[in-house]
C-alpha cells in the first residue's frame, strides 16, 4: 500500500510541479516546436468516396540549414511528426531521395520557416500514379 500511494504522489507532484515548468520554458523561449503530417497520393488510378486517395507516410526526414544536417525526424504510422527547432529557415528532404530533382514518391525538398511557439506544416508526397 505504502509504495502505491508512493507512486502516486511521485506522478502528482510530476504532473503539479514538472509540466508547469516545461510549458513556461517551453513558451517563453525561444524554441519552435514543429508538427504535422506526412501523405502521399494519390494511392489508387480513380478516387472513390469510399476509399481514401491518399496514405500515411512512414519515413525520416532531414532538416538542414545552409546545406547542413541538423536533425532527423521519422513519422510514425500515422504519418505523423513533431521536432523542436531553433526560429529560423530550414530545407527537409526525405531521408534517400534525391534533393536537386523532382521524383515521384519522393518529398520534393521544401523550405520552411520556423518561428518561436507552434509551427505546423503537412506535406504532400505524389506518387505520380495518374
Amino acid at each position: 500500500m505504502r509504495k502505491i500511494l508512493l507512486v502516486a504522489l511521485v506522478f502528482l507532484f510530476s504532473y503539479i510541479v514538472i509540466r508547469p515548468v516545461y510549458a513556461v520554458t517551453l513558451s517563453s523561449s525561444r524554441i519552435g516546436v514543429v508538427h504535422g503530417f506526412v501523405v502521399r497520393g494519390p494511392t489508387t488510378p480513380v478516387c472513390q468516396i469510399d476509399r481514401p486517395c491518399s496514405a500515411p507516410v512512414k519515413a525520416t526526414f532531414l532538416i538542414k540549414q545552409n546545406n547542413n544536417l541538423i536533425r532527423s525526424v521519422s513519422t510514425n504510422k500515422q504519418g505523423y511528426f513533431h521536432i523542436l527547432l531553433y526560429p529560423g529557415s530550414y530545407m527537409i528532404v526525405q531521408e534517400g531521395c534525391p534533393e536537386t530533382k523532382i521524383s515521384f514518391g519522393c518529398l520534393r525538398p521544401t523550405q520552411m520557416t520556423v518561428k518561436a511557439g507552434l509551427n505546423r506544416f503537412n506535406f504532400y508526397i505524389d506518387t505520380g500514379l495518374r
